[in-house]
């Protein structure tokens, strides 16, 4: 018996629903993402700061010492 209609090849249903740990994992990964980006935005910012405050001073110093002990041998 032949049923009218039917095909060898099953019916493959093609959803466009996304799955509930899809919908929020991405938006968690995106957060993560740009909150990271923030975080070392920041630090950076510290870093680039603390390194001006302390590196110039010691390079001035240096340069300082260099000039009194070329004024003190003349």
């Amino acid at each position: 018996m032949k049923h009218v209609g039917s095909s060898a090849i099953p019916h493959l249903h093609l959803s466009t629903e996304v799955p509930f740990p899809v919908l929020i994992c991405i938006p968690l990964y995106l957060l993560f993402a740009l909150s990271m980006e923030f975080v070392i935005g920041i630090v950076s910012s510290i870093f680039t700061k603390a390194a001006e405050y302390t590196i110039s001073p010691i390079i001035n110093h240096v340069k300082y010492l260099s000039n009194h002990q070329q004024n003190v041998e003349t």
